[in-house]
């Protein structure tokens, strides 16, 4: 399974609105997760009022799949492309903390990019 694939189409079941619309949003941000045992964990970015780290989708799903666990992000921008998913300081400092092994980033359209932290 490509887990790329699998972050960019949660990210894209997002991008319209129930009557076929684009959202208002920029983008929606997504990561999946593979546990050291194999299972998946997804999530993304959650809205808030104000810039919060714990709501960011790396937080979120490593909250869920714990340490050693493998992580693909991808940011997806209105029209549908890939877009810089690389995680803030906030979010790298907490993947080194949960020694995940692999993140793997979308970049730009069809690009990504792989960090062992």
């Amino acid at each position: 399974m490509d887990f790329m694939e699998l972050a960019t189409n949660l990210a894209m079941a997002d991008i319209e609105d129930e009557s076929g619309g684009l959202l208002r949003k920029n983008y929606i941000f997504s990561a999946v997760s593979i546990r050291a045992g194999g299972s998946i964990v997804i999530s993304k970015n959650i809205l808030t009022m104000n810039p919060n780290p714990a709501a960011h989708a790396e937080r979120r799903v490593l909250a869920k799949a714990g340490k050693g666990s493998t992580l693909y992000l991808v940011r997806i921008t209105r029209n549908g492309d890939w877009a810089l998913a690389k995680p803030c300081k906030h979010c790298a400092a907490f993947i080194k903390n949960m020694k995940v092994k692999k993140v793997e980033y979308s970049v730009r359209p069809g690009i990504s990019e792989t960090w062992y932290p």
